[in-house]
């Protein structure tokens, strides 16, 4: 029993371990791989900006988005308010612009208020080819060329990781260290074995396929438009198709509670959009890992220090390495944010497992079975 109990315990302690070294190995090949580039075709190319508020570094994202060498593409801005703060960064730029810009107000009217920016954005867009980039990130001036390669007929729908930098505070570096890890990790993975899914942050997909699924409005009434997306893309048949770079995100101050509240809002939705997966999230936790390591270890009647220093050793690097490579950079801040984010990371669980209600810009929404607003 004893002999049971310790085998069942090694494999729990490593499965995920080996998840985590399989993923920062998929990261890795798909980071360090060839970008393959189209340089013949350049389809016409409209991006979509839904804009809330000023986010950290805004007239730099903006304007990333403006300096591509790309010939023919045009930038729509979309806010809900027209006294929104940033109003004056978006026209201050248009006015500097050669590219073709819009910039579109459509007052709030319900469902998913970011889908409700973007239906009105579409119906503005000259072209069919659509790029849905949220606010906060930025891009090198070749993005748009990169795209060129993912305008395929089996592809639905391409997105890509992010880079997140400039965490400042201890929400911050915390909220730096679960997006260069565990949320790369993830879609690096998913591409890879399960046909991928979708980040809102970068959608790029052709109109014909949306009005196939219904249309803008038909992912107006889940909270998670992008997992949606990806999910519709699926049933028609069609890939999801993830960028070898990630797009960078500059995190600015965040607060620990913004930073738990963030991630009680991905947690919830995740419950349910995908209730299975979210009942098995616990497991992967590094807690629960040197928990049943040391339990195992200590009923095998082996000394426990070193065997657990080492097994805790390993995954650490296995961490720093994927986020030194996602986040471009080496991080000391890794040293003591890493250990944190996996203490967290089962009392967060527990919290997501625990409610319904979520935040988002300011707004108290209930979600219901299937992702959808209640």
């Amino acid at each position: 029993m004893i002999l049971f109990i310790i085998i069942v315990a090694y494999l729990f302690a490593f499965l995920p371990f080996s998840y985590t070294l399989i993923g920062v190995v998929t990261t890795l090949s798909k980071l360090l791989g060839k970008s393959l580039f189209c340089p013949i075709r350049f389809e016409p190319i409209s991006i979509l900006k839904p804009i809330k508020g000023h986010d950290p570094d805004l007239e730099k994202n903006l304007r990333s988005f403006l300096e591509q060498n790309y010939p023919f593409y045009e930038v729509i801005f979309c806010i809900s308010d027209s006294e929104d703060p940033a109003r004056a960064v978006i026209e201050g730029l248009m006015k500097e612009s050669t590219v073709p810009t819009r910039l579109v107000v459509a007052p709030f009217n319900g469902g998913n208020p970011k889908v409700g920016l973007l239906e009105a954005g579409m119906k503005q867009a000259a072209h069919e080819w659509i790029l849905v980039s949220d606010s906060n990130v930025v891009v090198e001036n070749d993005f748009l060329r990169s795209l060129n390669m993912h305008m395929e007929s089996k592809v639905g729908v391409t997105t890509s990781a992010v880079r997140a930098v400039a965490g400042k505070g201890l929400g911050g570096q915390l909220e730096a260290t679960y997006l260069n890890t565990i949320c790369a990790r993830s879609l690096y993975l998913s591409e890879a074995f399960m046909g991928g899914y979708v980040l809102g942050k970068t959608m790029f997909f052709h109109r014909d396929v949306i009005e196939r699924i219904g249309g803008m409005r038909t992912l107006s009434r889940y909270i998670a438009e992008d997992f949606m997306t990806g999910f519709a893309m699926k049933q028609l048949g069609l890939r999801v198709s993830l960028l070898s770079r990630p797009v960078r995100q500059t995190l600015g101050a965040v607060s620990l509670k913004a930073h738990w509240d963030r991630h009680l809002r991905w947690g919830r939705i995740r419950k349910y959009q995908t209730p299975l997966f979210f009942m098995i999230e616990w497991m992967q936790s590094f807690a629960l890992g040197l928990i049943l390591f040391v339990l195992a270890t200590a009923l095998a009647g082996v000394p426990i220090l070193v065997p657990t220093l080492i097994y805790s050793l390993l995954w650490f690097l296995a961490d720093w390495t994927q986020d030194s490579f996602v986040g471009g950079k080496l991080r000391l801040s890794f040293l003591w944010a890493w250990p944190l984010r996996e203490l967290m990371a089962i009392p967060h669980w527990i919290h997501c497992a625990w409610g319904n209600t979520v935040s988002w810009r300011g707004r108290a929404m209930q979600i219901a079975p299937g992702g959808v607003f209640r």
